[in-house]
């Protein structure tokens, strides 16, 4: 009977490992980021997280004006490297009033464990960008984006767009 359940439980691992994956989600988001814009200030401060730099960006109006940033300065930073799987031991024993023993020692895989993926590291792109007509900015903000473009060499290049923070009441 035991020997049963084990190959019914084999054949069901089996079936699951050899199922096609699905398919990654598809994410228009841009990456991770941070934007502020004070009450009383006209400047908009970015951090953005990423792989790859920003080495160029821009606030574009609703009218499709052109506004780059300042200087942009860079940080690395590493995230979440796991633990991996830790090699272990497990020993029991079981006895009853019937005079009915028994002792298992197990085992788990892999025996001498494995480290865990390796940490990302990512950059984090400062920068900053002067709002000069704070009243257009208020009525039109919706219809504004940054245009950033990451990627240190041009084989690695890419475009991405976003909307600006929304104005402080």
């Amino acid at each position: 009977m035991c020997l049963l359940r084990f190959f019914a439980v084999a054949a069901l691992l089996v079936t699951a490992a050899c199922a096609d994956p699905a398919p990654p989600p598809l994410s228009t988001a841009p990456p991770p980021l941070e934007m502020v814009l004070l009450a009383n200030s006209d400047e908009v401060d970015v951090a953005l997280r990423d792989p790859e730099p920003v080495v160029s960006a821009r606030l574009i109006d609703a009218g499709g004006q052109e506004f780059p940033v300042g200087k942009i300065t860079y940080a690395r930073e590493t995230e979440g490297q796991s633990a991996g799987i830790q090699p272990q031991l497990r020993m029991n024993a079981a006895g009853g009033s019937s005079g009915a023993t028994g002792a298992g020692v197990g085992i788990s895989l892999p025996l001498l464990g494995s480290s865990g993926p390796a940490a990302d590291r990512v950059v984090v792109s400062y920068f900053s960008v002067r709002i000069l007509d704070m009243v257009a900015y208020r009525t039109s903000w919706q219809r504004w984006k940054f245009h950033v473009t990451l990627g240190a060499t041009k084989s690695n290049r890419r475009e991405i767009e976003f909307l600006p923070p929304r104005p402080p009441s």
